[in-house]
């Protein structure tokens, strides 16, 4: 299997687990300055065959046969970091016949994992909108995506090695292998 990981936080990065498994194949430092500043001048791209320095990384999440992307839920949103990659996603969808339509051009049968922490005990409840956008844009662009929120995460603390972290690692990795 082919999986893209793009975590934008250094607390979500894949564990010696998810690698050992084979389960990630390339993982993208999302969290980096230089890949956002590439996403936001990306996402001025009227012309899907431009190339810009975020291509590559499209490219990969075009072939890859799973995307999985991390982000840290920050004053009841996530990072902008990862809203300018999901942004630059539109690239994925071309015009349709009539205004506001479009038609996907993602590759069929891919799968996707989206993981959020946060660091509220009700984050679940808090940010369900936040979850069901991301629901309804994997909805979009036609990929079998889960969406995953770890709540009660603190500052310091490395989530994918704590029970629900474990817990919530094990649902994307069966979600994409399955």
């Amino acid at each position: 299997m082919r999986a893209i990981q793009l975590p934008s936080s250094r607390k979500l990065q894949s564990t010696s687990r998810a690698k050992e498994r084979k389960s990630i194949t390339t993982t993208y430092s999302v969290w980096t300055s230089r890949i956002a500043r590439h996403a936001w001048a990306a996402r001025k791209e009227i012309d899907a065959s431009r190339k810009t320095k975020l291509s590559p990384a499209l490219d990969k999440i075009a072939k890859a046969d799973a995307i999985i992307i991390g982000s840290p839920i920050y004053i009841s949103a996530e990072t902008a970091t990862t809203k300018a990659l999901i942004d630059r996603f539109y690239s994925f969808l071309a015009p349709g016949v009539a205004s506001g339509q479009y038609m996907n051009r993602m590759p069929k049968g891919k799968k996707g994992a989206m993981l959020f922490t946060c660091g509220n005990p009700q984050g679940i409840e808090l940010y369900s909108p936040v979850i069901a956008r991301y629901q309804n844009q994997f909805q979009r662009l036609g990929i079998e995506g889960i969406v995953i929120l770890v709540p009660s995460v603190n500052p310091g603390m490395k989530v994918l090695e704590t029970p629900r972290g474990q817990k919530a690692l094990e649902e994307v990795i069966q979600h994409v292998s399955g």
